[in-house]
């Protein structure tokens, strides 16, 4: 007997996800691939039956369109691929945030300088982010701060003031790095932003060191100067470097000057001092010189015709290089020759007109403190004036004339007068007397060359 069966084979004719990986959220760059851990897949059959197929069977091979670094963030269509079948399931890429920042090496700079530039040079930040992953950040973006004021409430939250140095003490910096954006609904947004701190100290500006740039051009003085004082060493200049690096020009005359004595010969070490830096440079004083010598006028430089030039009261001054001056009258010196310029006898009667005198020592012409000649003048005479009227006014018929008791004076042109002398009195003419006749007679005195009248009765 034989048995005749019909055997129906069962055909493939699709696959399906029945459950979803565990993890369809991803945060940008969290992983490198897919994790399927969770999927359940079937088969699906010709005679409506379904089967679990294996995890043996597959593998994140088989899954294809994930993209952990994508250019546009959202949602990705993830393909399934097995026994040439397909089927696909949804899952999201954010993007990375911005959970922590933190400082891992701090500014080459962590003192300053009052007034100086604050500088965050080497300062190193690293970022933690929501997807668990570390990396340090670009600077670009980090803000330096100080004086923040923190609070939940974004509107009334301050980042505070850019960092400066204008107050000496400590100071802590914050440093902000943003990470999100956040929009209130009511047309108002606010960054949100990471942050980590550290301290800086600014210390007062203080000179470092100061050395001599320029020398003075004077060093060398005569003793007891008295032109001196600090102001002569002012052309000096120093060059003072500072604490934060600056260099400045300063004038000696800004600075202290100290251990110079102008009445002490010798070489002296004369001391610098600039904030509380000092230096110095060498000076000499030496004994002081004779510059130049001047002459003063004698006491009388008006004269009237006839008489005799009077030396007294001329002196010659030294002048010294330290500005004191030295009188010596003619007596004390010797050697100083004393003439008219035109060559008339110094110690004769004089004549009208000016006359230089001509004052030599040691071979050399003296002149007065302004570069001139010494002069006089010399009135020329005038006329001659009864200063007092003979003693004998009145006569008696025949009496002779007598002329005792008169006395002339000279009258010159510059409104001089002076009496003539007694010898002058021998060349006086009288004229005009007759005792004989009686009544008011005027009579005329007569020398050299002028006249002059008064009045007798006989």
């Amino acid at each position: 007997n034989s048995v005749s069966t019909t055997v129906y084979l069962i055909k493939r004719i699709g696959i399906e996800i029945k459950t979803l990986p565990e993890k369809i959220e991803y945060i940008e760059d969290e992983c490198d691939e897919l994790d399927i851990t969770g999927i359940s897949i079937v088969e699906i059959l010709d005679n409506d039956t379904r089967n679990v197929i294996s995890e043996d069977e597959y593998s994140v091979d088989n899954f294809s369109g994930f993209d952990p670094l994508p250019s546009v963030y959202g949602e990705q269509e993830i393909t399934l691929s097995i026994y040439g079948f397909t089927d696909t399931f949804n899952i999201k890429v954010s993007q990375k945030t911005l959970d922590d920042v933190d400082i891992v090496t701090k500014p080459d700079r962590l003192t300053f300088v009052k007034g100086q530039a604050f500088d965050p040079t080497g300062i190193v930040l690293k970022g933690t982010y929501d997807n668990g992953k570390k990396e340090i950040l670009s600077l670009d973006n980090a803000i330096f701060k100080m004086n923040p004021v923190f609070d939940d409430d974004p509107k009334k939250a301050s980042l505070g003031e850019d960092v400066n140095t204008d107050e000496v003490g400590n100071i802590k910096v914050y440093v902000f790095y943003p990470f999100e954006v956040i929009d209130d609904g009511s047309g108002s947004v606010y960054r949100s932003y990471c942050a980590d701190d550290y301290d800086i100290s600014v210390i007062p500006k203080v000179v470092d060191k100061i050395v001599i740039k320029e020398q003075p051009s004077k060093v060398s003085f005569p003793q007891s100067d008295t032109a001196f004082s600090a102001y002569n060493f002012s052309d000096g200049i120093l060059e003072a470097t500072y604490n934060d690096g600056e260099v400045q020009a300063v004038s000696f005359g800004d600075a202290a000057i100290s251990g110079f004595d102008i009445s002490k010969l010798g070489d002296q070490t004369v001391t610098v001092s600039y904030g509380d830096k000092t230096t110095s440079f060498e000076t000499v004083v030496r004994e002081p010189v004779i510059d130049t010598i001047t002459v003063t006028a004698p006491t009388v430089t008006g004269y009237a015709e006839g008489e005799k030039f009077d030396l007294a009261g001329m002196k010659l001054q030294f002048n010294y290089d330290n500005g004191i001056t030295e009188e010596k009258s003619l007596e004390e010196v010797d050697g100083v020759t004393v003439g008219f310029e035109n060559g008339d006898d110094i110690n004769a009667p004089l004549t009208g007109g000016d006359k230089i005198l001509v004052v030599m020592y040691d071979g050399n012409e003296l002149k007065d403190k302004e570069g001139n000649a010494i002069s006089i003048t010399v009135s020329e005479r005038i006329g001659i004036s009864i200063k007092t009227k003979p003693t004998k006014l009145e006569y008696i018929e025949g009496q002779d004339f007598d002329i005792e008791g008169i006395v002339l004076e000279s009258v010159f042109a510059n409104e001089k007068r002076s009496d003539i002398s007694e010898n002058d009195y021998n060349n006086v003419q009288v004229s005009g007397f007759d005792s004989s006749q009686l009544g008011n007679q005027t009579i005329t005195v007569s020398l050299y060359g002028f006249t002059d009248t008064f009045n007798v009765s006989v």
